[in-house]
């Protein structure tokens, strides 16, 4: 793993990142810059195999925010789906953004199983930002945590 030196206490992996940081303001909702193979992170998917429990959290950190005209609103969506075009994502997790910050949510694999199916071989993840009001902008970096031994 090559882990970026970072003050956060969640290291940040190359591999994991679903919004770089200094991305472009956000001004419509849409879909992160990318999504991540969850078998990279989950590895009970691949060849069957079975691992342990290994949770992990979705970070989002949020370095600018308008709410000028006091109409605007965030929504951090956490979706997945089976493949990369997400024809028919799931929601797993939501957020409102209420200002600059770090969000995390958690999310465990019985919640990726469920939501993908208990026949799923694969499946992928990414961060979608529905914006809503007069002048919404949104300015954030996104990425997967593992949780375990944190």
């Amino acid at each position: 793993m090559s882990v970026k030196s970072s003050t956060n206490k969640f290291p940040i992996d190359a591999l994991l990142i679903l919004e770089p940081a200094g991305s472009a303001d956000v001004t419509a909702t849409g879909a992160s810059a990318s999504s991540v193979e969850l078998d990279v992170l989950t590895s009970y998917w691949s060849a069957g195999d079975v691992a342990s429990e290994l949770d992990f959290a979705v970070v989002l950190e949020v370095t600018k925010w308008d709410h000028t005209t006091g109409d605007e609103t965030y929504v951090a969506t956490v979706e997945v789906a089976p493949t990369s075009g997400f024809g028919s994502p799931v929601t797993v997790a939501t957020q409102a953004i209420t200002g600059t910050g770090r969000y995390v949510m958690v999310i465990d694999r019985d919640e990726l199983q469920a939501a993908l199916g208990a026949s799923a071989t694969d499946g992928f993840i990414r961060v979608k930002q529905t914006l809503g009001g007069t002048t919404p902008i949104i300015n954030y970096s996104a990425y997967l945590s593992p949780l375990q031994g944190l």
